[in-house]
């Protein structure tokens, strides 16, 4: 039994004169019937219901899940036990590929990134920031801006754009017994990349880019330098590991929604990239709104704080959303 990752591409508001939307959703799903999948996505309109509300015009890219277990090299037992059979694919391994070709998605979209739907991102749980905007991934974008495929030919693993994926008879079926022409126009790059473990990777050429005006950039360098110089951070709690862990001074829930998922919206200091042991327990808008409130509570005596007079936040949060686009 295979088990498939796929990305549809669906038609979002119909423009004159031509079959593309100008505003098109992608979504993301897996299957182990790719062929009946399809066809109830377009057909029959009952496998999701991002398809139901956006018709499927081409399907984008395919990955085989057990492909994924070349990045277990490292692993030998594991990877042994997979290759000799002894381990099956199975639905938890399939649906992580699913979930992080969503987040990657998103990274790639960039300030339109909730036009992505798939794995846990769906119509009921949509996060108020991009899951994606700052991870690294274990697999690079390939040329077509979508995340690669990795194979294994002879003793050589390397990356490959995931189109080829799609074979020439499941290409006729879907432009001749789905009806959708537009997958005539997908075409596989030439993206070709050697496998490097532990190598990481985020999408450095956007499908769409931000565009912030100049006074948005400004805040965002801001945010940055506020964080450097409020050292009483160092003495706000972490995150506890099975806790839902909720901001200190409004009891929002930070860096997870009340369910457990994810949702990044918390201070982390020190460093540069968010880890377990930097994930503090106070939300962003906390952190600007009560900055000198929080400062005095949570500077040690002798501590010397650097003033933050310079800044000019005054009750408005100035994290960027989509609304600081427009």
């Amino acid at each position: 039994m295979v088990h498939w990752v796929y990305i549809l591409r669906c038609t979002g508001d119909a423009c004159e004169n031509t079959s593309k939307g100008h505003n098109d959703k992608i979504y993301i799903g897996e299957t182990t019937r790719l062929y009946t999948r399809l066809r109830e996505h377009t057909v029959r309109s009952v496998g999701s219901c991002t398809t139901s509300d956006f018709y499927p015009n081409r399907l984008m890219g395919l990955y085989r899940a057990s492909n994924d277990y070349l990045l277990l090299e490292g692993d030998t037992i594991a990877h042994d036990m997979y290759k000799t059979g002894y381990l099956d694919e199975n639905k938890n391994d399939t649906r992580k590929l699913e979930n992080t070709i969503t987040e990657m998605y998103m990274q790639a979209m960039g300030p339109k990134w909730k036009s992505v739907y798939g794995g846990k991102y769906h119509n009921g749980y949509r996060p108020h920031d991009n899951p994606g905007e700052e991870e690294e991934f274990n697999r690079p974008f390939c040329n077509c801006k979508i995340p690669a495929d990795i194979m294994k030919y002879k003793d050589k693993v390397y990356w490959r754009c995931s189109r080829k994926n799609i074979w020439d008879k499941l290409h006729g079926y879907i432009v001749d017994e789905l009806g959708l022409g537009l997958q005539n126009i997908v075409e596989p790059c030439k993206f070709y990349q050697e496998y490097n473990e532990g190598e990481k990777f985020k999408c450095d050429n956007l499908i769409y880019n931000y565009n912030y005006p100049l006074i948005m950039v400004k805040r965002k360098q801001l945010f940055k330098d506020l964080i450097k110089k409020s050292r009483w951070l160092e003495n706000i709690p972490c995150e506890v590991d099975e806790f839902a862990p909720q901001c200190i001074k409004c009891d929002c829930y930070v860096w997870c929604t009340e369910e457990g998922d994810w949702n990044p919206n918390g201070i982390f200091y020190p460093g540069d990239t968010i880890e377990m042991d930097n994930r503090r327990l106070l939300c962003k808008n906390c952190f600007v709104n009560y900055n000198n409130e929080l400062s005095k509570k949570y500077t040690k005596r002798g501590f010397e704080e650097e003033s933050v007079s310079e800044f000019e936040f005054t009750g408005k949060c100035l994290i960027m959303d989509e609304s600081d686009d427009e």
